[in-house]
């Protein structure tokens, strides 16, 4: 993977569904990836259990956008705290989940909950 792909929020996606979906090597990216988000709810204090072995790109998006919308996250103050540890821009998150068009505001912070993550993971196994 290109170092300037994976700093292309455009490009983004389609390297998060490579790793996710087919790849076997960046599927261990697609696990690391996991942990880094239990950790980061983890350090929260939001209990969250993802399996051992990645599902997939879109069924990951729903079993955290699930677990999101059951606790109620977008309504509590725990919120915050997660934004600054996963360092994603809350007025960011906040536009994006205002647009009348968003039927479902959880799949979109839990996107942008992985893609931070795999970020994270990306940039820890390139500078190894």
């Amino acid at each position: 993977m290109d170092q300037s792909v994976a700093g292309s929020d455009q490009n983004l996606p389609s390297q998060l569904a490579e790793a996710f979906d087919t790849m076997p090597v960046r599927n261990d990216w697609a696990e690391q990836t996991m942990r880094q988000i239990e950790k980061d709810f983890s350090l929260q204090g939001i209990s969250l259990s993802l399996p051992a072995k990645s599902p997939g790109l879109h069924e990951l998006v729903s079993m955290i956008s699930a677990e999101m919308n059951a606790a109620k996250l977008l309504d509590k103050t725990q919120l915050l705290g997660l934004l600054y540890q996963l360092d994603i821009n809350e007025s960011l998150i906040r536009s994006k989940i205002a647009k009348p068009d968003i039927e479902d505001p959880y799949s979109l912070f839990a996107m942008e909950i992985i893609k931070r993550c795999f970020t994270k993971v990306y940039w820890r196994n390139t500078l190894k």
